[in-house]
Parts: structure tokens; C-alpha cells; sequence
């Protein structure tokens, strides 16, 4: 079987407290767990009937402040081009595959140069 190669390197940042992520207008609860320059994934709990791929969405990327306020947050047009389940022993939840549309990955280069200096550090992960 012929292995998979990515276009771009993708970083687990499901647990960095250096940036989290949103999409508007979603009925499901999301947490932002990918992100890399082609798109950015996110965990979930069961998708709802009007959120369904192919579906046009604005993510927003942002990095937390102090006190809770945004230092930076970037909006990113894309669409959510899948959802698969994710089964646990305890729980079912799902991974939501968001594509970022082509003119929209230069607004995000900068963190990704941040997100490859974190992980040269041993801070985060690269999937």
C-alpha cells in the first residue's frame, strides 16, 4: 500500500496554550486540534444536519493574551471537507477536516513559523 505524504506539515496544537481556534456559526462544540498551512482540524462532538461537508466556513485562529483577551486572531476563509469518527472506550466524538481556501493561507504563515520553532523545541508535535 502506497503511504500517504501530506503537502504540508501539520501540528498537534490540541493541547498548546499558545493558540486555539474557532468556526463561526458551527451548532457543534469544537476544539481546535491540527493546523498547518493547507487547513486545520478540529475535535467535536456529533455533527448536527445543517454542518456537513461540503460546507463553506471562517475559522478564526487566534493566540491568547493575558486575562483572556486575544493578542492576535486570524479569520480564514474554507471549507469543512470532512467528518470522521473518532470512538473511544468511554465516548464518542469526531475529527472535522477544514481546507483553507488558497488566498486565505498567507494570513496564518507567521504562526506556522512560530508552531515549527515549538516544535524544534520539543514543545509540540508535528503529525
Amino acid at each position: 500500500m502506497a503511504e500517504f505524504i501530506r503537502r504540508f506539515q501539520r501540528y498537534d496544537v490540541s493541547h498548546a496554550a499558545e493558540l486555539g481556534g474557532s468556526v463561526s456559526e458551527t451548532p457543534v462544540r469544537l476544539r481546535l486540534a491540527t493546523l498547518s498551512f493547507g487547513g486545520c482540524g478540529f475535535y467535536g462532538s456529533a455533527p448536527q444536519d445543517e454542518f456537513w461537508p461540503p460546507k463553506e466556513v471562517v475559522c478564526s485562529i487566534f493566540c491568547p493574551g493575558r486575562d483572556r483577551v486575544f493578542e492576535e486572531s486570524r479569520l480564514l476563509l474554507g471549507n469543512l471537507i470532512y467528518i470522521r469518527p473518532i470512538n473511544t472506550a468511554e465516548i464518542s466524538s469526531y475529527f472535522y477536516g477544514v481546507k483553507f481556501h488558497d488566498e486565505d493561507r498567507f494570513k496564518i504563515k507567521d504562526l506556522l513559523e512560530r508552531l515549527e520553532k515549538l516544535a524544534k523545541s520539543g514543545q509540540i508535535d508535528r503529525i
